[in-house]
């Protein structure tokens, strides 16, 4: 049985309820962005920002923590089933309802462990980045037989709570070291645009439509070279995770690499400096064509335009003829 977190499904695209449902976003051709309120939150006025207690990052690493534990002691399939929030994407390997899915699972004694690596907090409390590594057990207390990265975005619930919103990842030969150092931080307060939360997600989707033509257009190195942040995550099946912008954006496999992106949907905090979007990938490499599902992580600096904290490709399985 392979890890959940990348185990092929039927694909079934159930996005998030809540979620700005945006035209295709290739890179061929822009669109104008819909402006209209996302499903469920037509009677809140774009003016007002939701407002969550405080929180910390390490609040969030206390959370993903928990939830590793809960697998440890309680099985994969009931921890995913208690901490998966009720409208969350997992993705196997498109996007697919989670708890749906995993209600759909039968109990395995195997044992998916992870643990936080790097971790991201919005000013306003209420949207997270979790990164780190995982591994696979086909037995609990057996030594592991598959390696990976997982990456999952945390929301804050109306009860206060953490749960997870996306969970996904990738394998890759196992790491160096079984144990890492955690690196949490929460982004700065950005200054005030006057925007709304629906126009500040409106500006996400058009940096993603943005960076999906320049990959089309120029490559996907050159798109990383521009958007990429400074500590940002490059994650692809099969390969140990890139870090940096420098090293992503010189990786031999993308020099000839183009494509064209299609996002699904888009998220982000209320804030409106961390959101992600996730969508379909057609790579063209020469004469090969071979399509994914994509992540993207964007945060949003005080001082700097929307960059690219992570960005994650899961390839379809092909078909035969």
């Amino acid at each position: 049985m392979k890890p959940m977190r990348w185990l092929p499904l039927v694909v079934a695209a159930a996005l998030l309820a809540g979620a700005a449902i945006a035209p295709a976003a290739t890179s061929k051709k822009k669109r104008k962005p819909a402006a209209r309120p996302a499903t469920g939150a037509s009677h809140v006025p774009d003016s007002v920002t939701p407002v969550y207690p405080p929180a910390t990052a390490e609040d969030v690493v206390a959370a993903e923590r928990a939830f590793a534990r809960h697998a440890d002691a309680l099985g994969t399939r009931d921890a995913f089933l208690t901490w998966l929030a009720p409208t969350s994407v997992i993705f196997r390997p498109g996007p697919v309802n989670g708890p749906k899915a995993m209600a759909a699972t039968p109990v395995s004694p195997a044992l998916l462990a992870w643990m936080p690596e790097r971790v991201v907090l919005s000013s306003s409390n209420d949207l997270a980045l979790s990164v780190g590594p995982w591994a696979w057990h086909q037995v609990a207390n057996k030594p592991a037989v598959a390696w990976g990265t997982f990456v999952s975005m945390w929301k804050r619930m109306p009860d206060g709570s953490w749960k997870v919103a996306l969970d996904g990842g990738v394998s890759h030969p196992r790491p160096a070291a079984d144990s890492v150092e955690v690196f949490a931080s929460k982004l700065a307060p950005a200054p005030s645009t006057g925007r709304g939360p629906l126009a500040r997600r409106q500006t996400l989707w058009q940096t993603d439509v943005a960076f999906a033509k320049f990959a089309g257009d120029s490559g996907v190195a050159g798109a990383l070279h521009r958007y990429a942040s400074s500590d940002h995550r490059r994650l692809r099946e099969g390969v140990a995770p890139i870090v940096g912008r420098e090293p992503a954006h010189g990786a031999a496999e993308l020099a000839d690499e183009r494509g064209t992106f299609m996002s699904l949907a888009q998220f982000i905090s209320a804030s409106g400096d961390l959101g992600y979007t996730y969508g379909t990938f057609v790579r063209t490499r020469g004469a090969e064509v071979d399509s994914s599902y994509y992540v993207h992580v964007w945060q949003r600096g005080s001082d700097k335009p929307w960059e690219l904290l992570l960005d994650m490709l899961l390839p379809q399985p092909k078909t035969t003829k």
